[in-house]
Parts: structure tokens; sequence; C-alpha cells
């Protein structure tokens, strides 16, 4: 974006007079953020991260452009020349989103046309092995482009002499999977309602995930719901980590809400026997009724 500004501003622009400044973009907002699925799109066809596709293997003999492909090849499609193609796309190394305005699919409809020309990306593969978690990546993708755009302003560092410093685009890295070289960039929040949102946002996942005391709740079986702290661990020796040893009954909960004790360990083992302790507390106390 800070490479091409008046993109970011047309972008800034849509989701300005579609989601405002009050709230994040959701997937709700996407059939309104044309312009914006389509930087998405066009961010996958300008750098895609991955030189190559995944390989194939013809099942039969066959015969490309006079080249003979026997049966059982390894076939690897070549996914920057496909999207640098400039017979497919005039000018390919230009970032242009419009060329996806009136495309509506998502990669997975685009991924199942009969001709491969409807497509313009091809990062998640293509047939048979075809990634199966595309949809998953499309819609992250689109929801990490719009809520940066929507909360900051990218642009170049300025150079001694108040010049913006220029950057070559096509200064790559990478062998199979490809990234620009490192580069300088300011980051600007665009206002300070956006920043008390975007902090706000944060500190809300942050207190449901529990990201710096990581919780997991799993349920094992019906007799309870688990919560499974990360342990406190140590290294004692190349090949050796202890953990210290924990258990905690921290509250019940009805049987209706999916079980009937809840628990806290900071080891696996411990939370098994922590399972193994409350079911024999139960079968004791059914015995004495």
């Amino acid at each position: 974006m800070m490479v091409f500004p008046d993109v970011q501003k047309r972008a800034q622009q849509e989701l300005d007079k579609v989601v405002g400044s009050g709230r994040l973009p959701t997937m709700d907002d996407g059939a309104d953020l044309l312009y914006v699925h389509a930087c998405a799109k066009e961010s996958l066809r300008w750098m895609p991260t991955t030189v190559y596709g995944a390989p194939h293997a013809t099942t039969v003999d066959d015969e490309y452009i006079g080249y003979r492909i026997p049966a059982a090849a390894s076939v690897i499609p070549n996914v920057w020349y496909i999207t640098q193609d400039p017979k497919r796309t005039p000018r390919p190394r230009v970032f242009n989103p419009t060329r996806h305005m009136n495309d509506l699919q998502s990669e997975f409809q685009s991924a199942n046309r009969s001709h491969v020309s409807g497509r313009h990306y091809f990062v998640f593969g293509v047939g048979r092995r075809l990634c199966q978690w595309a949809h998953i990546a499309d819609r992250s993708l689109f929801l990490g482009v719009s809520r940066m755009l929507g909360g900051f302003d990218f642009s170049r560092p300025l150079a001694e002499k108040d010049e913006p410093i220029t950057s070559d685009i096509n200064d790559l890295r990478g062998g199979a999977a490809i990234a620009p070289t490192p580069f300088k960039v300011i980051i600007k929040l665009r206002s300070k309602e956006r920043a008390d949102l975007i902090r706000g946002v944060w500190a809300d996942t942050e207190a449901n995930t529990g990201s710096r005391n990581q919780r997991v709740e799993a349920r094992t079986g019906r007799d309870g719901v688990w919560h499974v702290y990360n342990p406190t661990c140590r290294r004692v020796s190349i090949n050796e980590t202890r953990c210290e040893r924990h258990i905690q009954i921290v509250g019940r909960v009805a049987a209706s809400k999916l079980g009937t004790q809840l628990g806290q360990a900071d080891r696996l083992e411990e939370l098994v026997k922590l399972r193994v302790a409350s079911s024999k507390t139960h079968k004791r106390a059914n015995t004495a009724r």
C-alpha cells in the first residue's frame, strides 16, 4: 500500500463510506466492499507467496505444445509465470485491483470453473491438489486487508531532502516462497477514534483468549469440562523439560452444562489423574447412597 498510495486512498474511502470509524469491518460488509475485496485478490496475483504450486502427476501419456509427457510424470504449476504473463494480465507488475471488480467469486468458486481463463491467482493450488482451506484464507485475507487499511495509513519514510524513499517492487528474496526484501515503512493510526477502537478490541481479545496465559478448553467425556493452563516448565537438560505439578478444583457446573466438575491442571498427565480421581469420588458417593 505504501508503494501504491492511490490504491490505498480509494480503498480507505470505500471503508469510510461503508463501515465508518466506530467498528471494524466484518465478513458481512464484504458485498459492499468490492474494491477492498479486489485489493485482496490483486495482492495474491501481484505477489503470490509461492513461485511454484504443489506437484501433480499425469495419469496417462499426454502431449502439450509439442512436448510429450509420459504417464506418472511430475508436473509442477509455475504460479509466478501464470500470474505475471502479460498475455493473461496486461502490465502485470502494476498493482491494479480494478482487474477484479467484476469478479465476485470466491477462490473455491473460481478454482472449479471449467476453464482457467477466469482465474487470476493460483496460490491455493489447482485441480485435485487444491487447498481445502482456501475459503478460510480468502476470508482471513479480506479481514486483514480491510482492517489494516481501515485503521492505519502506510507511507514511505522520507529521505534527507524530505523526499519519499523509493522502493524496488521487484527486489525480492526467497526460493519456492518469495517475499520482498526488508524495507522501511511508516505506519500511522488514522484517527484517535480508530486508535481507541483497536485498543479496545485488542484488550477484549486478550481477555477472552488469554493470550498471555493460554487456556485451552476441552470436553473430556461426559464427566467434566476441564480448563488446562499452560504449564510452568524449566529445562533441566538438553532432552528433558520438567513442569511444575499443580492441580486445583476451581468450581462445579450443572450436568446440563456439559459436565459436573470444573478442573484446572498444568500438565496433561495431571489432568488425566484429576479426571480418574474425580470418577472414583463419584463412584464412592453413589455406593454410599
